[in-house]
């Protein structure tokens, strides 16, 4: 096939023709704001630093204990899991085609409605349920998806937060900070574990420029991770996040989800080679400092990985008394 061929038939800076003025209008609109945005990359983690900092037996915990009970996927964890560890490069066009087409039925939380999520990509209109929207993202398999089991677990799983949770009573428990929800940051937390959990939700599921300041729906999914309290629906409040992004799109300063984004494009045979040499790459990064305390006991520095050995890091919820402190650095796999 020629490059002219190609290019036609991924067009990702076009509607299709005949459409109406008031979505021609709103398409091209949200696309000039989107193009002056910062496009966030996706974020990975050093699991073996996090396994050798004693962290990972605590996140192990939350995630393997709802992972599978009598063959239901739980979305709250085996999905995060699944999230946690997606290594994406995020392609700018492609983000700024999605949001400047997307289109989302919030009202309607059923797992089978064919058309809650809606977009376009490459030189197509996609329409997808919640079910199908969720293993294009790679939250689960097709297989799993349609499973009793997991079909049993949606209709139950929450949409948005409980009445039963209240913000300020569980960061009571994970912090010594009084609870303001506009300053609440993830450094207040006791637990490096706690820390890094947020740290994981808040740059995978909803990425956004200030990773440490926490949001009542951080609060609200860590609270039912580790309490075990609540199933939550994740390809629901994905979704969600990018109806958020394109409400109110000059509130944002970046844009983030672009590893979901690829991952819908993949899944619909659109990066070929040839493809994604003609794309603005931007490849994953590792997740930034300050993962698991405000006194650097996790960063990254000239291609290294280091770790402060305070007895903070072992996961005791009082702070250390202890002036010394020792370094060991490993490198990144």
């Amino acid at each position: 096939m020629s490059s002219n061929a190609n290019s036609e038939s991924l067009n990702w800076n076009s509607l299709a023709t005949g459409v109406g003025r008031v979505q021609y209008n709103k398409f091209y609109n949200r696309r000039g704001i989107y193009r002056q945005k910062r496009v966030l990359p996706a974020r990975t983690v050093n699991w073996q630093l996090t396994q050798e900092s004693g962290i990972m037996e605590h996140l192990q915990d939350w995630l393997v204990q709802g992972g599978y009970e009598e063959g239901a996927l739980t979305d709250t964890c085996q999905a995060l899991e699944n999230a946690f560890n997606m290594t994406e490069p995020v392609y700018r066009e492609i983000i700024l085609q999605l949001l400047s087409s997307y289109h989302f039925e919030k009202a309607d939380t059923r797992m089978d409605s064919p058309d809650t999520v809606q977009f376009r990509l490459g030189n197509h209109n996609r329409n997808c349920s919640l079910r199908e929207f969720g293993h294009r993202i790679g939250l689960y398999t097709e297989e799993e998806s349609e499973t009793p089991a997991f079909r049993t677990f949606h209709r139950w799983a929450s949409c948005t937060m409980s009445d039963s949770f209240s913000p300020g009573d569980f960061w009571s428990m994970i912090s010594s900070a009084r609870y303001h929800e506009n300053t609440i940051r993830e450094s207040y937390m006791h637990l490096p574990a706690h820390r890094m959990l947020h740290r994981l939700i808040a740059t995978t599921l909803w990425p956004r420029a200030d990773e440490e300041r926490v949001l009542p729906h951080e609060l609200y999914l860590m609270w039912a991770v580790t309490r075990m309290l609540e199933t939550c629906n994740i390809p629901y409040m994905i979704a969600d996040y990018f109806k958020e992004l394109t409400d109110a799109p000059l509130t944002h300063i970046a844009l983030g989800g672009g590893h979901f984004v690829t991952r819908l494009a993949r899944s619909y045979g659109l990066l070929s080679e040839h493809t994604t040499r003609e794309l603005g790459i931007t490849p994953p990064i590792p997740l930034s400092p300050t993962v698991t305390t405000s006194r650097d006991i996790i960063y990254v520095e000239d291609g290294m990985t280091s770790v402060d050995h305070l007895p903070f890091l072992t996961l005791r919820s009082e702070p250390s008394t202890s002036k010394k402190k020792s370094r060991v650095t490993v490198s990144l796999p």
